[in-house]
């Protein structure tokens, strides 16, 4: 098998030569390149391939056919948003909620995707039972997989928000990383909007407005009467767009926990 590392610059070099716009735009930094030489196990043809989706705006994820997240890994691929790693903090914001709870606690993730989120909560919580909600079946269904790979009892529904909530009791807890932003609310450079555009067409922005989502959401909340906690990733949001999902959430108290630059997420709970 040839050296990767020889092998790769040397295809790296030449694709730098041959598509000089391509390669300027997408900006491959070196730890996709390296996991992407990995993936190819000395194949330059494989290589070439994989560079090329790349270029052409292909997440990594898509391209590996999986994404590591909080140290598990978890089969990534159409049919579902690619976890952004800044979500960790979400889910460390539910571990540190439910900490001084006892259990048992039941929490709904809202737009749950391919599971990372809450798979990790099932396997580092035990007292905590989850439901996950997602609008998309496809999606749904890797959600299943990735849950019956990691061993966990995820209840997984195919629902528009709570629409097909059915008679499963209220939640103790609502969370998740809805669609929020648009194009100018990015989390860095490695990440740019064609990213996003990749994505399943409902998961990365909101329809009505860079929080509307989240207020949406609330709504929804609202009009169940449930007295539930709400932990909602903000991501890199402005204070004035976090003030809108504040002031939609008015019957009750909000705290901004910010665990890092990139990761702004409101705790909304009862009066």
């Amino acid at each position: 098998m040839p050296d990767t590392q020889s092998f790769s610059a040397d295809i790296t070099a030449e694709f730098a030569r041959l598509y000089p716009a391509a390669w300027a735009r997408q900006a491959i930094p070196a730890d996709e390149l390296a996991l992407l030489a990995q993936a190819a196990m000395g194949n330059g043809n494989q290589f070439r391939r994989f560079l090329k989706r790349r270029l052409h705006g292909d997440p990594v994820a898509y391209i590996l056919g999986h994404v590591t997240f909080a140290g598990r890994r978890f089969t990534m691929d159409r049919r579902a948003y690619v976890t952004d790693p800044e979500t960790v903090h979400l889910v460390g914001a539910v571990r540190q909620w439910a900490s001084p709870r006892q259990g048992p606690l039941y929490a709904a993730e809202v737009g749950v995707g391919a599971g990372a989120l809450a798979i990790t909560l099932l396997l580092e919580v035990p007292d905590l039972r989850i439901t996950g909600l997602e609008l998309d079946d496809a999606a749904a269904a890797l959600c299943r997989e990735n849950a019956a790979h990691h061993g966990v009892a995820l209840d997984v529904v195919e629902s528009d928000l709570f629409a097909a909530w059915g008679d499963r009791p209220a939640p103790d807890l609502i969370y998740g990383d809805l669609p929020w932003g648009d194009d100018t609310t990015l989390y860095g450079q490695d990440r740019d909007a064609d990213h996003y555009h990749r994505m399943p067409p409902t998961t990365a922005f909101p329809l009505s407005g860079r929080t509307g989502a989240h207020q949406d959401l609330i709504m929804a909340v609202r009009d169940r009467g449930w007295a539930a906690h709400i932990l909602l990733n903000c991501g890199t949001l402005p204070d004035g767009d976090i003030a809108d999902v504040v002031a939609a959430a008015r019957d009750m108290q909000a705290r901004l926990l910010s665990p890092a630059a990139t990761a702004r997420i409101l705790h909304l709970f009862p009066l």
